[in-house]
């Protein structure tokens, strides 16, 4: 309590600095006030405030009609403030509550109408316009009040007689101006205070930010993704601007996450960090002309969960894991899948076919194609060496397992190059369980526009996955002139043809087969089926999804995008 009247007091001098300095009592200094006083001390709201305007030695008395009238605007601007806390947060902010704070900036509002009334020497104006104000205040508070003291009376008589505590409950529910020190108790648990500090920051600040940047163009794009923007910057991803923004169909592009914190500007877009609470405030004042989820799990859910009427949310699922799908992509207006192996899982959830349309990934093939031994050659490839290359994470659908077991059965001067993160103690043991443990290489990540030298060196590129989405890895190994060896499963079969472009494996779990086949690519490699696989993969590039993508965009918006 001692920490709120002290707070409380660096207000009122907060206030009083401003009036002594004769600095203009403007928006900033009166939602100061009330917000510091909020948040910290609700029960000395009302009564100080009234003291504050009803006292004739008051610090910031007003001297002329304008100075009234700019007032009257503040005050106007507090109650629409006051009605939007209940509207968010209906739980703390009851309406009860809310009205009894509302009453008294009516209140105030009354006082300088009547003062301004006074000043313009017109009694008949005066007479007519101070009965109509009164009226209106008695009509929607007074009456309201008058009734909530009865009852209150009557639930402390009734608590008094009985001492049931369901009495001091619904005394609580009242909202009256003397149970506000029981309701300032109920704002100590962190999980409202967060609420509202997360909210304060919104109106005070982006709000602000956002009007400013839109300037009345509402012409905007919301995505989330599904990973921070440093997590995505660290993958060396070097085309964030065109990727979030395919050839520019938006003016502008709002990043909103609860990964992020603050505001900044970056790769063309603005990018603050939301929770549940801001981001629907946030897209009413953005106005999206759509929202872009990026992934089936978390980031689809919460687009889902919190949309806004009128703005449809589109998601993109880039993965055929059923954990990765969340069952609220069923209710987006929109989903892009990436394979028309990750299509037949949406039908198997229960999506809608006519919502779905399908957007493969892409390969910006500017960063991804046959480097020469001039440009660089990292360290790890070593002279009199052939180097099998995989680029997974190590989890059990990407069957590296069987890799291993296979160097088991080929040449000492083999070894294999394995990129990603994941439980490497598991597969460690299990090479040096296999004897193969210096035949292993293992990096934890490459930045994505380094990959082209591993990819470019690499003797072969080997990969039998159990399942994918996808499966860019294969795309970037043949952007870059790699042999390829994969598993005959959708979606690969579907990208790529067996022995026309590339190498698939019927018996992926066959360790003795693949030995014998990465021995033969890398021995004896194909120079047609190389080639044949980087004309394949242009359909895959950059350029081309991307123009696919903004078409879906203006048709999106224009209302007339079909079942593709």
């Amino acid at each position: 309590m001692l920490l709120k009247k002290k707070l409380y007091l660096q207000a009122y001098q907060f206030i009083q600095y401003h009036s002594v300095k004769k600095i203009n009592f403007n928006e900033d200094v009166i939602f100061n006030y009330v917000l510091i006083s909020i948040i910290n001390n609700f029960k000395y709201i009302p009564n100080k405030l009234y003291n504050y305007y009803y006292n004739p030695t008051s610090l910031t008395k007003v001297d002329n009609i304008e100075k009234f009238k700019l007032e009257i605007e503040l005050f106007k601007k507090t109650i629409i403030f006051f009605e939007t806390l209940q509207e968010q947060f209906p739980n703390v902010f009851n309406k009860e509550i809310t009205n009894s704070y509302i009453y008294h900036f009516y209140l105030f509002i009354y006082i300088r109408e009547k003062k301004i009334l006074k000043q313009t020497n017109n009694k008949i104006m005066y007479f007519f316009k101070n009965q109509l104000l009164k009226s209106r205040l008695k009509k929607q508070f007074l009456t309201f009040i008058k009734n909530k003291k009865i009852l209150y009376r009557y639930y402390k008589n009734k608590f008094f007689q009985t001492n049931n505590k369901k009495y001091l409950k619904k005394m609580k529910k009242l909202g009256l101006l003397y149970l506000f020190k029981s309701f300032v108790l109920e704002i100590k648990t962190k999980k409202i205070k967060k609420q509202l500090i997360e909210f304060i920051e919104f109106y005070f600040y982006k709000k602000r930010k956002i009007l400013k940047i839109i300037q009345n163009n509402y012409h905007s794009l919301v995505v989330i993704p599904s990973e921070s923007l440093k997590t995505i910057e660290n993958a060396g991803m070097t085309n964030i601007e065109q990727y979030y923004n395919p050839n520019k169909v938006f003016k502008n592009v709002f990043l909103l996450s609860p990964n992020e914190k603050g505001f900044k500007y970056k790769h063309g877009m603005y990018i603050f960090g939301v929770s549940k609470y801001t981001y629907k405030l946030m897209l009413k004042i953005i106005k999206p002309k759509l929202v872009r989820a990026y992934g089936g799990y978390w980031a689809s859910t919460f687009a889902v969960k919190n949309k806004v009427d009128n703005i449809p949310v589109v998601c993109s699922i880039h993965d055929k894991r059923d954990s990765f799908i969340y069952d609220e992509v069923v209710n987006s207006d929109y989903v892009f899948y990436t394979s028309y192996a990750v299509k037949d899982i949406l039908i198997a959830k229960g999506v809608n076919e006519n919502k779905m349309h399908y957007l493969p990934d892409r390969v910006k093939l500017t960063d991804f194609y046959k480097v020469k031994e001039l440009d660089g050659k990292p360290l790890v490839f070593q002279d009199g060496f052939k180097y099998i290359l995989t680029v997974a994470r190590m989890s059990d659908e990407k069957n590296l397992e069987t890799i291993i077991k296979a160097l088991k059965h080929l040449p000492s001067n083999y070894r294999w190059i394995h990129i990603g993160r994941g439980d490497l103690n598991y597969y460690l043991k299990l090479s040096q369980e296999l004897d193969v443990l210096d035949k292993v290489i293992h990096i934890d990540s490459v930045k994505n526009n380094e990959l082209k030298y591993y990819y470019s060196f690499a003797d072969c590129f080997c990969l039998l996955s159990k399942s994918e989405g996808f499966g860019i890895v294969y795309i970037e190994a043949a952007a870059c002139e790699c042999s390829i060896i994969a598993s005959n499963i959708s979606p690969i079969n579907a990208n790529f043809k067996h022995n026309e472009n590339i190498i698939l494996l019927d018996n992926y779990f066959d360790d003795i087969k693949t030995a014998e086949i990465i021995k033969q690519v890398c021995e004896e490699p194909n120079s047609i089926l190389i080639s044949n696989a980087k004309n394949n993969i242009k359909q895959f590039s950059a350029d081309i999804v991307d123009e696919m993508e903004s078409n879906y965009y203006k048709q999106i918006i224009q209302g007339k995008l079909k079942c593709h």
